[in-house]
């Protein structure tokens, strides 16, 4: 599923970009030309590469209901960070509503987590010890 994602969003930038050929060779004047640019071009790539190498170790570490908590807390630590530093206006109202969104969201997953942990809590109830160091399923 991957693989084809990765194939349409290169083909569709291929047509994206053929369509726009001038534009693209002002770019790649620009970049040739100035260092500045391919590095910052260079470094944007290169932390987006470890932002996906971190996304996929932190799924297959934690898990698809852990991480979709931690972008979720991102995502609220964003929003957070940019009413502070750009001074965007919000009223009560807003903020409670961005706290609520983020605790229903958290008590979904955190459901999730404890009906996975009772179950498996379950599942080890069943077994019986037959001998030492062995057990035996009902």
């Amino acid at each position: 599923m991957m693989l084809a994602g990765n194939l349409l969003a290169l083909v569709f930038t291929a047509f994206s970009m053929g369509s726009r050929r001038a534009k693209v060779y002002q770019s790649l004047i620009l970049v040739a030309r100035n260092r500045e640019v391919l590095m910052r071009v260079m470094s944007l790539a290169l932390f987006g590469a470890a932002g996906q190498f971190c996304i996929y170790s932190a799924i297959k570490n934690l898990g698809p209901v852990y991480f979709t908590w931690i972008m979720m807390a991102r995502q609220l630590l964003s929003v957070l960070l940019s009413l502070v530093f750009f001074g965007h206006g919000t009223s009560a109202i807003q903020i409670i509503c961005i706290f609520m969104v983020f605790a229903v969201m958290s008590f979904k997953h955190l459901n999730e987590l404890a009906g996975n942990i009772l179950s498996s809590c379950s599942k080890a109830s069943n077994m019986k010890p037959t001998t030492i160091g062995t057990t035996k399923r009902d």
